[in-house]
């Protein structure tokens, strides 16, 4: 076994949900002053280990997603790959974490930024306040060997909020709730290419057919995600309840009042352009993209929430700003937050070093792109003369309980982040 491997074992049941993390971090400043490492901590939890100067900084994130809180890690071996037993396993980003302390017990001159909160916006990185000095950085949190990231996406959310104007039911009609559920959902920035259909403007679509007018309607999970279930209630004549899908669940309600605006309110989501809306073919992956991620329609507020994602600033502020005005024309108020710009694509000096280490491993090892955020990104923006590469061990499905990581991916994952702390050390 080697040692990146034998770590995560150990750190894999230590609680570490995101913005549940102390455990976590107490571990890693224990972990590095025992090795004669000055560890610094600030107010975001991002963790910065140096014992003398460096020329290379690693870094990870050691928050994980978790699906229940708190989260028991057991984990399981089976046909190659590591996963945990009704859980996320937290390889996304414990095998970073395990690596870097593997090199720690190794090699005195590089720094070491364990970052936080990563899996719910980004937060330490935003809000990074640390004296980080290296010149180059390898960033360990991508998911495929054999593949050298050297960019990501932007990302933006927008939110439009509504104060509903409400109408009587009309005579005669009758109310009835509905739900959709169980569709496969997806990130909204790596799976937004792929035929996923969204909840929301599935069930948008049916009721519009309808004509159906809204008491209520719900969908979505999380703003990065593409919807997997919707749930309204809907007034609807009764000669048109048979044309409600058979595997709707369903059942009958009451209620006075519907949203008056409910067509066009249906019209919008049922036609918004959900999805790729250009394509990047040097890296072969969208370059811009909106997810329709959640909504709350009521009597109190009508809410939508959508996530932009674009490989350049320019498609990143068109994308969110036309957005913007359509949800503007229907006299929603808008804001846009969340800001990270892209981490631009550059294959420098360091990044052709990385790769040319990796192709002893991955003969075919090549330079990719990402249509997701990287702390990457935010990492430039903090420190603009810093050279940056991602590299990652084989991981699937992380953030679900059918996360696995390829366990023959760890060993030359390692030896390569080994190979990179021995070039720049010398």
């Amino acid at each position: 076994m080697n040692r990146t491997l034998e770590i995560f074992r150990q750190i894999a049941p230590i609680r570490r949900c995101s913005h549940h993390t102390q455990e976590m971090a107490k571990y890693i400043r224990e972990f590095a002053t025992a090795l004669g490492f000055e560890a610094w901590q600030d107010q975001a939890g991002n963790i910065l280990c140096r014992k003398n100067p460096a020329k290379l900084a690693l870094q990870a994130h050691y928050d994980m997603v978790c699906l229940e809180e708190p989260t028991s890690v057991t984990l399981l071996e089976e046909n190659g790959w590591l996963k945990a037993v009704n859980s996320t396993l937290g390889a996304d980003n414990g095998i970073g974490v395990a690596a870097m302390m593997a090199m720690m017990e190794e090699f005195d001159g590089v720094e070491y930024l364990f970052t936080a909160d990563e899996e719910v916006g980004m937060l330490g990185a935003r809000k990074l306040d640390l004296p980080l000095r290296a010149q180059k950085l390898l960033n360990l949190d991508t998911e495929e060997a054999g593949l050298l990231y050297l960019g990501c996406a932007g990302g933006v959310e927008i939110e439009g909020r509504l104060r509903a104007s409400l109408a009587p039911v009309p005579p005669g009609w009758t109310v009835v709730e509905v739900e959709l559920s169980g569709l496969p959902g997806g990130h909204s920035g790596v799976d937004i290419d792929k035929p996923i259909p969204n909840a929301i403007q599935e069930m948008a679509k049916v009721l519009y057919a309808l004509e159906a007018k809204i008491v209520s309607f719900k969908g979505g999970e999380k703003i990065n995600a593409i919807p997997s279930s919707a749930r309204a209630s809907i007034a609807v004549a009764a000669d048109k309840l048979s044309q409600i899908p058979t595997s709707w669940h369903k059942h009958m309600s009451e209620a006075d009042e519907v949203i008056a605006d409910s067509r066009r309110l249906l019209g919008f989501l049922a036609s918004f352009a959900h999805g790729v809306r250009a394509w990047n073919h040097t890296f072969n992956l969208p370059e811009a993209s909106i997810s329709l991620s959640l909504v709350h329609l009521g009597a109190q507020e009508c809410r939508i929430e959508l996530y932009a994602r674009a490989m350049d600033v320019a498609s990143q502020r068109k994308i969110a700003d036309e957005t913007a005005i359509a949800l503007g024309s229907l006299g929603f108020a808008v804001i846009q937050g969340g800001w990270y710009d892209p981490w631009k694509p550059e294959l420098s000096e360091f990044a052709s070093e990385v790769l040319a280490l990796m192709r002893s491993y991955y003969p075919d090892a090549k330079v990719a792109a990402i249509h997701a955020g990287l702390e990457c990104g935010l990492l430039k923006e903090r420190f603009p003369s810093l050279s940056i590469a991602s590299l990652g061990p084989t991981i699937e499905r992380a953030h679900s309980r059918e996360e696995r990581l390829k366990i023959a991916s760890v060993g030359p994952f390692e030896e390569i982040v080994r190979g990179v702390c021995r070039r720049y050390c010398d």
